[in-house]
């Protein structure tokens, strides 16, 4: 089985409003995670995304957003992009910027980002390669 034979094989997303937030849920092997598109400064062309594993912990604001040790990381960026792609192509925001929060994870983003940039009409501006590269924040501009 190829990579991108792995990645098209997401879990079902329900999205829902949280305040200004779009949040889609979904189910990996009974671990529950939800998908937040945060509006930037409340500026309807900038937004933000962030994944969490939800906590079983009331006392918990969010979740857990790093390395969970939960497994199915493949299945789990599965879902991610297929949500993440849903969402662009019916809000399409002018910017969507995240963070890898953490650095294990930055050269799987860089990858993942080269490929799902693509595929959704979204460019890495030159001046955001080497924040991109170093500190794991990531800016996509749409195409226009």
């Amino acid at each position: 089985m190829k990579l991108a034979e792995v990645f098209d094989q997401p879990e079902k997303i329900k999205w829902k409003k949280k305040g200004s937030s779009d949040v889609g849920s979904f189910i990996i092997e009974d671990n529950e995670y939800e998908l937040f598109m945060n509006p930037y400064r409340d500026d309807d062309k900038t937004w933000s995304i962030e994944f969490v594993q939800v906590a079983n912990d009331s006392f918990a604001r969010r979740g857990k957003t790093g390395i969970t040790g939960a497994g199915n990381e493949v299945k789990l960026f599965s879902t991610v992009i297929a949500g993440i792609k849903q969402w662009v192509k019916k809000n399409k925001p002018e910017v969507i910027e995240f963070t890898a929060s953490e650095p294990s994870r930055k050269k799987l983003y860089n990858s993942l980002i080269k490929r799902l940039s693509k595929e959704i009409g979204y460019e890495i501006p030159d001046k955001e390669l080497d924040n991109q590269r170093k500190n794991g924040d990531y800016r996509l501009e749409r195409v226009k």
